[in-house]
């Protein structure tokens, strides 16, 4: 398996609920906290926050359908032959560049092993 491959098979879905995770519990801190702050504040901060959160769920929203619609193109990639003669396309295109040399010179010049 090629690195490539191995971020293809990541799946959105895994991002997205990690995305919630860290977010989720930040917004709920912070109505937590609007309790202790003056009336005419606290609802000024309440919309921010309750906009906040709207926002965050647009957007995960909006990641799920681009992660479906990648989906789909992919697999029909798949079904029908063309992702893997992209592949080989863009692997003689890299060759014929000469990006691996470049590379491998790079290295020597600045000690990378």
């Amino acid at each position: 398996m090629t690195s490539w491959d191995a971020v293809t098979n990541i799946k959105s879905n895994d991002i997205v609920n990690t995305l919630l995770k860290f977010i989720t519990p930040s917004v709920d801190r912070m109505l937590s906290i609007l309790g202790c702050l003056p009336r005419g504040f606290r609802r000024k901060c309440f919309l921010c926050v309750l906009y906040l959160k709207i926002h965050v769920d647009v957007q995960v929203s909006k990641m799920n359908k681009d992660a479906q619609m990648r989906a789909a193109i992919n697999q029909k990639l798949i079904e029908t032959g063309e992702r893997e003669r992209l592949k080989e396309l863009l692997r003689a295109k890299l060759i014929e560049c000469g990006w691996k040399d470049q590379l491998k010179a790079h290295c020597k010049d600045n000690d990378f092993k």
